[in-house]
């Protein structure tokens, strides 16, 4: 959704059940997909069903803002296009 070739059109609403810098950082495998609203519970139950991990993280949003959510409430909001500068920007 916030890849380096989209449009920046849309954004995501993002729900961590854990530690925010765990969830967030962390360096261990993983994949992020998008599925169709209509097409959820078939998805989980065939991929679930072969072993892998499967959990729902967030869901995207018609609008360009990424907002994340932790167990205590939102963390925080921001534009697409902060997060493309920030991403961009230099330490």
């Amino acid at each position: 959704v916030l890849g380096a070739l989209g449009d920046f059109s849309v954004g995501v609403e993002l729900n961590l059940s854990g530690d925010p810098i765990t969830e967030l950082f962390a360096e261990n495998g993983g994949y992020i997909l998008g599925v169709a609203p209509g097409s959820v519970y078939e998805f989980e139950s065939k991929i679930g069903g072969s072993g892998v991990e499967v959990r729902r993280v967030g869901h995207v949003l018609g609008s360009p803002e990424l907002t994340v959510f932790g167990v205590e409430g939102q963390l925080f909001s921001m534009s697409v296009e902060e997060v493309k500068e920030a991403w961009k920007s230099e330490f």
